[in-house]
Protein backbone atom coordinates (compact mmCIF):
# COMPACT_ATOMS: atom_id res chain seq x y z
CA UNK A 1 0.00 0.00 0.00
CA UNK A 2 1.44 3.79 -1.38
CA UNK A 3 1.74 5.90 1.91
CA UNK A 4 0.82 8.90 0.17
CA UNK A 5 0.80 11.61 3.90
CA UNK A 6 -2.05 12.18 3.57
CA UNK A 7 -3.45 10.52 6.96
CA UNK A 8 -0.41 12.11 8.02
CA UNK A 9 -1.19 15.84 7.66
CA UNK A 10 -4.88 14.79 9.09
CA UNK A 11 -3.23 13.53 12.15
CA UNK A 12 -1.25 16.76 12.62
CA UNK A 13 -3.91 18.80 11.75
CA UNK A 14 -6.25 16.91 14.02
CA UNK A 15 -3.66 17.03 16.90
CA UNK A 16 -3.22 20.78 16.67
CA UNK A 17 -7.20 21.28 17.26
CA UNK A 18 -7.11 19.31 20.02
CA UNK A 19 -4.20 21.33 21.45
CA UNK A 20 -5.88 24.48 20.67
CA UNK A 21 -8.94 23.29 22.56
CA UNK A 22 -7.47 22.17 25.44
CA UNK A 23 -5.56 25.63 25.53
CA UNK A 24 -8.88 27.75 25.15
CA UNK A 25 -10.71 25.10 28.11
CA UNK A 26 -7.47 25.93 30.46
CA UNK A 27 -7.42 29.24 29.99
CA UNK A 28 -11.76 29.68 30.87
CA UNK A 29 -10.57 27.72 33.79
CA UNK A 30 -8.01 29.84 34.98
CA UNK A 31 -10.23 32.94 34.37
CA UNK A 32 -12.59 31.39 36.17
CA UNK A 33 -11.11 30.44 38.98
CA UNK A 34 -9.72 33.90 39.17
CA UNK A 35 -12.40 35.56 39.36
CA UNK A 36 -12.53 36.36 43.03
CA UNK A 37 -8.48 37.19 43.51
CA UNK A 38 -8.73 39.44 40.23
CA UNK A 39 -12.12 41.46 42.05
CA UNK A 40 -10.07 41.84 45.13
CA UNK A 41 -7.26 43.05 43.53
CA UNK A 42 -9.14 45.06 40.70
CA UNK A 43 -12.27 45.89 42.46
CA UNK A 44 -14.82 47.05 39.64
CA UNK A 45 -17.25 48.44 42.84
CA UNK A 46 -15.79 50.97 44.81
CA UNK A 47 -16.50 53.24 47.60
CA UNK A 48 -14.47 56.06 49.25
CA UNK A 49 -13.23 56.63 46.03
CA UNK A 50 -13.47 59.95 44.45
CA UNK A 51 -12.20 59.76 40.81
CA UNK A 52 -10.57 63.15 39.51
CA UNK A 53 -11.09 64.75 36.42
CA UNK A 54 -7.73 63.90 33.86
CA UNK A 55 -7.10 67.51 33.74
CA UNK A 56 -6.32 67.76 37.23
CA UNK A 57 -3.82 65.03 36.98
CA UNK A 58 -0.59 65.47 35.30
CA UNK A 59 -0.45 62.35 33.47
CA UNK A 60 -4.04 61.45 33.16
CA UNK A 61 -4.79 57.53 33.72
CA UNK A 62 -8.33 57.27 32.56
CA UNK A 63 -11.42 59.29 30.99
CA UNK A 64 -13.26 61.99 32.04
CA UNK A 65 -15.76 60.66 35.09
CA UNK A 66 -19.53 60.63 34.51
CA UNK A 67 -21.25 61.58 37.84
CA UNK A 68 -24.46 61.92 39.69
CA UNK A 69 -24.68 64.23 42.92
CA UNK A 70 -27.44 63.06 45.57
CA UNK A 71 -28.24 63.68 49.22
CA UNK A 72 -28.92 61.92 51.80
CA UNK A 73 -30.54 61.78 54.62
CA UNK A 74 -29.57 64.20 57.92
CA UNK A 75 -27.49 62.76 60.27
CA UNK A 76 -28.55 62.25 63.87
CA UNK A 77 -28.47 65.92 65.80
CA UNK A 78 -29.22 67.25 69.16
CA UNK A 79 -28.86 70.48 67.85
CA UNK A 80 -32.70 72.02 67.28
CA UNK A 81 -33.03 73.74 64.10
CA UNK A 82 -29.75 72.34 62.71
CA UNK A 83 -29.63 69.43 60.22
CA UNK A 84 -26.19 68.35 58.16
CA UNK A 85 -27.49 66.65 55.32
CA UNK A 86 -24.86 64.31 53.68
CA UNK A 87 -23.51 64.70 49.60
CA UNK A 88 -23.24 61.82 48.13
CA UNK A 89 -21.29 61.41 44.43
CA UNK A 90 -22.00 58.20 42.23
CA UNK A 91 -19.18 57.99 39.69
CA UNK A 92 -18.77 55.77 36.66
CA UNK A 93 -15.41 56.33 35.29
CA UNK A 94 -12.33 54.30 33.26
CA UNK A 95 -8.94 54.03 35.34
CA UNK A 96 -5.73 52.51 33.88
CA UNK A 97 -8.19 50.50 31.09
CA UNK A 98 -10.80 49.34 33.74
CA UNK A 99 -14.02 50.12 33.62
CA UNK A 100 -15.22 51.10 37.40
CA UNK A 101 -18.17 52.11 39.49
CA UNK A 102 -17.66 54.42 42.63
CA UNK A 103 -21.06 54.93 44.85
CA UNK A 104 -21.41 56.76 48.74
CA UNK A 105 -18.76 58.90 48.16
CA UNK A 106 -19.08 61.55 50.64
CA UNK A 107 -18.25 65.12 49.26
CA UNK A 108 -19.87 67.25 51.46
CA UNK A 109 -22.78 68.65 54.34
CA UNK A 110 -25.51 70.80 53.55
CA UNK A 111 -26.38 72.62 56.67
CA UNK A 112 -29.57 73.39 57.09
CA UNK A 113 -31.12 75.84 59.72
CA UNK A 114 -34.96 75.93 60.47
CA UNK A 115 -35.10 79.10 62.29
CA UNK A 116 -34.13 81.37 60.18
CA UNK A 117 -34.43 79.16 57.37
CA UNK A 118 -31.04 79.31 55.80
CA UNK A 119 -28.60 76.89 54.20
CA UNK A 120 -25.01 76.84 53.53
CA UNK A 121 -21.84 74.63 52.55
CA UNK A 122 -19.88 73.29 55.46
CA UNK A 123 -16.62 73.33 53.09
CA UNK A 124 -16.44 75.48 50.16
CA UNK A 125 -16.90 73.95 46.80
CA UNK A 126 -13.97 71.59 45.54
CA UNK A 127 -13.18 67.88 44.90
CA UNK A 128 -12.82 66.59 47.98
CA UNK A 129 -13.84 63.01 49.93
CA UNK A 130 -14.75 63.25 53.24
CA UNK A 131 -14.17 58.97 54.84
CA UNK A 132 -14.78 59.64 58.34
CA UNK A 133 -17.13 61.99 60.20
CA UNK A 134 -16.84 61.38 64.17
CA UNK A 135 -19.33 62.82 67.23
CA UNK A 136 -17.10 64.07 69.92
CA UNK A 137 -19.35 63.45 72.99
CA UNK A 138 -18.03 63.52 76.78
CA UNK A 139 -19.81 61.24 79.03
CA UNK A 140 -19.51 62.74 82.83
CA UNK A 141 -20.12 60.69 85.85
CA UNK A 142 -23.43 61.72 86.87
CA UNK A 143 -24.92 60.45 83.38
CA UNK A 144 -24.44 63.89 81.64
CA UNK A 145 -23.31 64.22 78.16
CA UNK A 146 -21.38 67.03 76.67
CA UNK A 147 -21.06 67.37 72.65
CA UNK A 148 -17.69 68.74 71.71
CA UNK A 149 -18.57 68.84 67.67
CA UNK A 150 -17.73 66.64 65.21
CA UNK A 151 -14.33 65.38 63.80
CA UNK A 152 -13.82 64.77 60.13
CA UNK A 153 -11.59 63.13 57.90
CA UNK A 154 -11.00 64.60 54.97
CA UNK A 155 -9.25 63.68 51.86
CA UNK A 156 -7.98 66.51 49.70
CA UNK A 157 -4.91 66.00 47.71
CA UNK A 158 -3.78 62.82 45.44
CA UNK A 159 -1.12 61.99 47.42
CA UNK A 160 -0.77 58.12 46.03
CA UNK A 161 -0.51 59.28 42.27
CA UNK A 162 -3.55 57.09 41.49
CA UNK A 163 -5.66 60.29 39.83
CA UNK A 164 -8.33 59.14 42.52
CA UNK A 165 -9.21 60.76 46.34
CA UNK A 166 -9.11 57.71 48.37
CA UNK A 167 -7.99 56.00 51.82
CA UNK A 168 -4.88 55.41 50.21
CA UNK A 169 -3.93 59.24 50.33
CA UNK A 170 -2.96 61.17 53.02
CA UNK A 171 -5.95 62.75 55.16
CA UNK A 172 -6.70 66.02 56.92
CA UNK A 173 -8.51 66.65 60.03
CA UNK A 174 -11.19 69.27 60.72
CA UNK A 175 -12.86 69.92 63.83
CA UNK A 176 -16.72 71.97 63.76
CA UNK A 177 -18.85 72.79 66.43
CA UNK A 178 -21.94 71.06 67.79
CA UNK A 179 -23.79 73.47 65.33
CA UNK A 180 -22.23 72.29 62.40
CA UNK A 181 -20.18 76.14 62.04
CA UNK A 182 -17.31 76.62 60.18
CA UNK A 183 -15.02 73.54 60.14
CA UNK A 184 -11.57 74.23 61.93
CA UNK A 185 -8.09 72.51 60.51
CA UNK A 186 -6.36 70.55 63.56
CA UNK A 187 -3.62 69.05 61.62
CA UNK A 188 -2.66 67.61 57.66
CA UNK A 189 -0.62 64.39 56.52
CA UNK A 190 -2.28 61.93 58.46
CA UNK A 191 -2.30 58.22 57.39
CA UNK A 192 -4.42 56.55 59.69
CA UNK A 193 -6.54 57.94 63.10
CA UNK A 194 -5.33 55.36 65.67
CA UNK A 195 -7.44 57.31 68.74
CA UNK A 196 -10.06 59.75 69.56
CA UNK A 197 -11.31 60.13 73.03
CA UNK A 198 -13.52 63.03 74.88
CA UNK A 199 -11.66 63.85 78.11
CA UNK A 200 -13.34 66.62 79.17
CA UNK A 201 -16.34 68.91 78.03
CA UNK A 202 -13.79 71.01 75.98
CA UNK A 203 -11.08 68.90 75.18
CA UNK A 204 -9.88 65.23 73.66
CA UNK A 205 -6.67 63.21 72.98
CA UNK A 206 -5.74 62.42 69.36
CA UNK A 207 -3.61 59.39 67.89
CA UNK A 208 -2.59 59.41 64.77
CA UNK A 209 0.33 57.79 62.05
CA UNK A 210 2.35 60.51 59.97
CA UNK A 211 4.66 59.03 57.73
CA UNK A 212 4.83 55.65 59.73
CA UNK A 213 4.84 57.20 63.00
CA UNK A 214 2.41 57.63 65.68
CA UNK A 215 1.90 60.78 66.97
CA UNK A 216 0.22 61.81 70.46
CA UNK A 217 -1.98 65.50 70.82
CA UNK A 218 -3.80 67.20 73.25
CA UNK A 219 -6.57 69.29 71.53
CA UNK A 220 -8.65 71.94 73.77
CA UNK A 221 -11.41 74.08 72.44
CA UNK A 222 -12.09 76.55 72.22
CA UNK A 223 -8.46 77.76 73.59
CA UNK A 224 -5.53 75.85 71.65
CA UNK A 225 -4.16 72.64 70.40
CA UNK A 226 -0.73 71.09 72.47
CA UNK A 227 1.15 68.85 70.24
CA UNK A 228 4.72 68.01 70.87
CA UNK A 229 5.92 67.67 67.01
CA UNK A 230 6.54 70.71 64.80
CA UNK A 231 6.44 69.57 61.55
CA UNK A 232 2.63 69.06 62.19
CA UNK A 233 0.24 71.47 60.77
CA UNK A 234 -1.72 72.64 63.95
CA UNK A 235 -4.88 75.02 64.56
CA UNK A 236 -3.74 77.19 67.31
CA UNK A 237 -7.56 78.72 68.16
CA UNK A 238 -10.85 77.03 67.86
CA UNK A 239 -13.15 79.96 67.72
CA UNK A 240 -15.86 78.90 66.00
CA UNK A 241 -17.22 82.27 63.53
CA UNK A 242 -21.06 82.35 62.44
CA UNK A 243 -21.31 81.35 58.80
CA UNK A 244 -22.73 82.78 55.89
CA UNK A 245 -26.12 81.52 54.93
CA UNK A 246 -27.82 81.48 51.56
CA UNK A 247 -31.39 80.78 50.43
CA UNK A 248 -33.00 79.53 48.49
CA UNK A 249 -32.10 75.67 49.94
CA UNK A 250 -32.17 74.48 46.02
CA UNK A 251 -29.20 76.34 45.51
CA UNK A 252 -27.21 73.34 43.08
CA UNK A 253 -23.37 72.18 44.11
CA UNK A 254 -20.63 72.76 41.92
CA UNK A 255 -17.30 71.67 41.87
CA UNK A 256 -14.37 74.70 40.97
Amino acid sequence: MIDTGFFKWVWRFNALLIAAAATVILGVLIWELTRDLRTQTFPRATTDTLALSPTDTPEPLGSEPQQTLRLGNALPNNTPGTYALPLYAEQTYTNRRISKDSRGNLLNYLIVRTDPQAHHWLFPKGERLIIETRPLVFHQSNAAQTRLGQLLEVIEADTSGDARLSRQDTRTLYLTSPEWDTPVQIISGVSSVLAVQPVGPTSFDLIVMIAGTHRPCACQRPQRVLCPVKRWTVATSYCFSNVMRTSPISTPYFFI
